[in-house]
């Protein structure tokens, strides 16, 4: 599948100064440049990772390296409001599915929210096409909440597919940011998901509702300049299912990122 989304909800919470607050997935998405979003102004940022494989909500799409650029273009409001769009894809890197240097993934996500007081509330959409591939394309559709606080900043999002898999995605996340220096920034966080039975059948092979991949990441990231930075990210995650565990290859994958990301 793709990127784990939303974006900006995550970014919202920062600030170009370099606090963080992301996700991941292996979302890139999450894993993107903190982002302050001024009122009726547009905006747009790029970032290109390099990731030592392919792992999309626990589940290995490509156990070898692969590269992933993104472009974002937003806008906030007066209101507080914003919308943003985006493009993602990914490139093999070695040739363990005869497509080395080609796309094998193009997507295409758009969102909408608003950031409160208390919490940030953001829906969406995004499109998953496989260009070369007999694999279907489809969309899901998402609503995630975000409510930073002082010690750690919960985060829950529901993702639904309703032209493929025809089922959800529920995942819950807690976020910590730590200064190190000026320019240095130490990201933490853990995650927990489940899904139904038609969401894992479609994307993990078992038809079985339960608690699926759990996990915790570590991204340290190095502000080089305002808008600009460099960002080295470590994950991992387990499936908790026995029927999702017995239905992968590796259900307990360790992965590494590194990303260079800029902001207009």
């Amino acid at each position: 599948m793709a990127v784990d989304l939303p974006w900006l909800v995550c970014m919202l919470s920062a600030t170009a100064e370099g606090e963080l607050f992301q996700e991941p997935t292996t979302s890139a998405c999450f894993d993107a440049p903190a982002l302050e979003i001024e009122d009726a102004a547009w905006s747009w940022e790029y970032q290109v990772s390099l990731w030592s494989q392919y792992v999309w909500r626990g589940v290995v799409l490509n156990d070898e390296p692969v590269l992933q650029p993104e472009f974002f273009l937003y806008r906030g409001f007066e209101d507080g409001s914003y919308f943003g769009a985006g493009l993602f894809w990914s490139m093999d890197l070695s040739n363990v599915a005869d497509r080395q240097g080609e796309v094998s993934e193009l997507d295409y996500c758009a969102e909408w929210g608003i950031e409160g007081e208390s919490a940030t509330i953001a829906v969406g959409a995004a499109s998953y096409t496989y260009p070369g591939s007999s694999d279907p394309s489809t969309v899901e559709f998402y609503l995630s909440c975000q409510w930073p606080q002082d010690l750690v900043t919960p985060q829950v999002e529901l993702w639904s597919d309703l032209l493929q898999a025809h089922g959800f995605y529920l995942r819950g996340a807690l976020l910590r940011e730590f200064a190190l220096s000026e320019h240095w920034m130490l990201c933490a966080q853990t995650w927990a998901s489940a899904m139904d039975r038609n969401y894992a059948d479609y994307n993990v092979g078992a038809r079985a509702a339960g608690f699926s991949d759990a996990g915790a990441q570590l991204q340290l990231c190095w502000m080089l300049q305002e808008g600009l930075r460099l960002d080295l990210a470590v994950y991992a995650s387990m499936q908790i299912e026995s029927a999702y565990r017995d239905a992968l290859d590796d259900p307990d994958p360790i992965w590494f990122g590194l990303f260079w990301s800029q902001e207009f």
